[in-house]
């Protein structure tokens, strides 16, 4: 009962959020060739932010039994990210503090940490309800993947096959010389990039300036389809199955969620 009383009680959940506010600022101020005493700054820092959620870890198993705790998903993944954070700590301890940056284990296992910030949508009114929105639309957006590589693999088939000739007369440099029609899998790889919108008028004019006059129409109605079907079409079925799931969601919680959020915002 104790425990339990313990988890509701605010001081508790500010001590919580506090370290995890930390956690993210320490993450965040990690570069490249940093200071020696930032690093031993942040692993002293990560000791200390290991050991209160262990002690949450504890807490919350006491609380909520063993069953009871594992039932979410997100504690879960805390439950996960805590015990990495623990051999994180131990080697730490082992090498010593600010000597850890050239091991790549400790770099993959502090890097799992980011995981935790996802709690800070716990402390955002009506973000849960949005977020359980983004989990129910998740086999949809997986379709819409699966789709958009469909699409964008005979894109590039039909790329290599127009255009294969005139790629291979274009002068390239760094990573174009992997990202062309030459081959189809080249074409994946140029189509992959040009399905963000990023310069795909720039790919076009250059295709169409090592094309013959007849040919030139056929670049701009390829390029032209390719950006509608993909970039227009298939990234807005991904607004779609978001919102499409959060209409189907309960009205009492969508309600709930617009009354928590919509002040948020009009503050």
């Amino acid at each position: 009962y104790r425990a339990h009383k313990l988890i509701k009680s605010k001081p508790y959940n500010m001590l919580i959020t506090a370290a995890l506010i930390i956690n993210f600022f320490m993450l965040i101020v990690t570069h490249i060739r940093q200071a020696a005493w930032l690093s031993v700054a942040q692993d002293v820092g990560y000791a200390i932010i290991t050991f209160i959620f262990v002690l949450e870890l504890v807490v919350e198993l006491v609380a909520r039994g063993f069953m009871g705790y594992f039932r979410s998903s997100m504690r879960f993944v805390d439950a996960m990210v805590t015990l990495l954070s623990i051999a994180d700590t131990v080697l730490n301890l082992r090498s010593g503090f600010g000597t850890g940056g050239d091991c790549s284990i400790l770099a993959i296992m502090r890097s799992v940490r980011i995981l935790r910030l996802l709690r800070l949508l716990e402390h955002i009114p009506g973000a849960r309800h949005y977020t359980r929105a983004v989990v129910v639309s998740f086999q949809g957006v997986v379709n819409i993947c699966v789709l958009i590589t469909l699409v964008t693999f005979v894109a590039a088939n039909l790329g290599h096959a127009l255009f294969a000739n005139e790629a291979l007369s274009i002068k390239t440099s760094h990573w174009k010389q992997y990202a062309n029609f030459g081959t189809t899998t080249d074409s994946f790889r140029l189509l992959f990039v040009l399905a963000t919108g990023d310069r795909w008028e720039n790919e076009m004019a250059y295709l169409r300036d090592a094309t013959s006059d007849g040919k030139k129409w056929a670049v701009t109605c390829y390029f032209a389809t390719f950006q509608i079907v993909v970039n227009l079409l298939m990234m807005n079925l991904f607004v779609m199955i978001i919102v499409d799931a959060y209409e189907v969601m309960d009205d009492v919680i969508r309600q709930k969620c617009d009354m928590d959020f919509t002040p948020v915002f009009k503050k």
